[in-house]
């Protein structure tokens, strides 16, 4: 038990640790993709860590791995059946942590929900009031003279652009904000965010739920950059960006590429490491 606590619990202090370094750290715009992962690992790392030391808790008098454990007090307990030693300093990490669980998985499954029948409204709005544009297969054209550009998800995508847009840039802007949009719907960038959704839904009055919602957000737009920068230029890009307001976008992707340095790999690495070994504590013996 003492192992897997441990585990679980420094697990769990690093993950905490890692998000206000991840909201200050500058290399994130050198390597969003990276720490889009970064934060996603540590999206998980935080409740199975929390889990998994609620359940070690509360399984100790069975004196047994955790899936045997698990599944013992699975069958037994419901039926008022319990190890010798087990009482309510048992029972109360063990309900929490099922509760825990409910809630988690609640949470997630709502968010996916809510966001699915908000694109599917909006898709069937954009039936409505959008029309096609010659020469643009597959692009959808709002009547509004502000620039605006944007992918609706789903199967097909739609993207969508105003008509302030198409009077604002240029054919080579054009098809370089195209495909930032197709990049979001092709790496599935709304899933990315799911999780983080859902962490906002649990605590709609917590400011850092919204922050790192933001941040990962902002991270996937620099990721749609570097993707659509592969096939596009890079200047048409910034210059197109800028013309939505997105400040220093010309700086980034014009600028040179510079690697992570050497000690933040070993940190990013650290963690990942921390976390791929989290699932194991399940099964370590006590």
């Amino acid at each position: 038990m003492t192992i897997a606590l441990v585990h679980f619990l420094t697990a769990l202090v690093l993950a905490a640790a890692a998000v206000p370094a991840l909201l200050r750290a500058r290399w994130v715009r050198r390597c969003p993709l990276t720490a889009v992962l970064t934060w996603h690992l540590v999206a998980l790392t935080v409740p199975l860590s929390l889990i998994g030391a609620l359940l070690t808790l509360g399984l100790t008098p069975y004196e047994t791995g955790m899936p045997r454990a698990v599944l013992t007090a699975a069958s037994e307990l419901p039926t008022g059946r319990a190890p010798d030693g087990f009482t309510a300093w048992h029972a109360t990490p063990l309900l929490t942590a099922l509760a825990l669980a409910t809630v988690l998985v609640a949470a997630v499954v709502t968010s996916a929900l809510a966001a699915r029948r908000t694109r599917h409204r909006h898709r069937d709005l954009l039936a409505l009031v959008a029309r096609p544009e010659p020469g643009l297969p597959g692009v959808l054209v709002l009547d509004h003279p502000g620039p605006t550009a944007y992918c609706v998800p789903g199967r097909p995508p739609r993207m969508v652009v105003s008509a302030g847009a198409l009077d604002a840039l240029s054919r080579v802007e054009l098809a370089a904000v195209l495909a930032h949009e197709r990049a979001h719907a092709r790496e599935r960038h709304h899933l990315a965010l799911l999780p983080f959704a859902a962490l906002r839904r649990l605590a709609p009055r917590w400011r850092a739920p919204e922050t790192i919602f933001a941040a990962v957000a902002l991270l996937l737009e620099m990721r749609a950059d570097d993707t659509a920068r592969r096939t596009q230029p890079a200047e048409a890009l910034a210059t197109a960006l800028r013309r939505f307001d997105r400040q220093g976008a010309l700086d980034r992707l014009t600028g040179r590429a510079a690697g992570l340095p050497l000690a933040v790999r070993l940190l990013v690495l650290g963690t990942a490491a921390t976390v791929a070994a989290t699932p194991v504590s399940f099964f370590l013996p006590w």
